[in-house]
């Protein structure tokens, strides 16, 4: 893996696992500290609720917006690997990434749009 690749995509990483565990860290504050009910989390991971939540300092948003981020954050190394590509014009590594980020959206929207029950 090329150095400047590989720092990106350590970038990009860092970034999301900082961020998710911060995000979870102020989320146990809330809840524990000034919420003082840890039972009552109910996560919908609707965006407009996440945002009116974190507005609002409700811990479950903070919860929320750190599993979230640990989702998105392998997506963002994918988007990073494949700009580093398309700018160095390696086509083949290009496609390869371009065709991940296919299916990891692809199988999003599916969830998304899609509910499915296994029992």
């Amino acid at each position: 893996m090329d150095e400047k690749l590989h720092k990106a995509v350590a970038r990009v990483l860092g970034f999301g696992i900082t961020f998710a565990i911060i995000s979870f860290v102020v989320g146990f504050i809330i809840a524990f500290l000034i919420e003082k009910n840890f039972d009552a989390l109910n996560f919908d991971y609707s965006f407009s609720n996440i945002l009116k939540d974190l507005v609002a300092i409700k811990s479950k948003a903070f919860f929320e917006l750190g599993s979230l981020t640990i989702i998105i954050t392998p997506f963002a190394r994918t988007f990073a690997a494949c700009v580093y590509f398309l700018k160095e014009k390696n086509l083949k590594y290009f496609v390869i990434s371009a065709l991940i980020i296919l299916m990891l959206s692809a199988s999003a929207l599916i969830s998304l749009f899609f509910s499915f029950d296994i029992a």
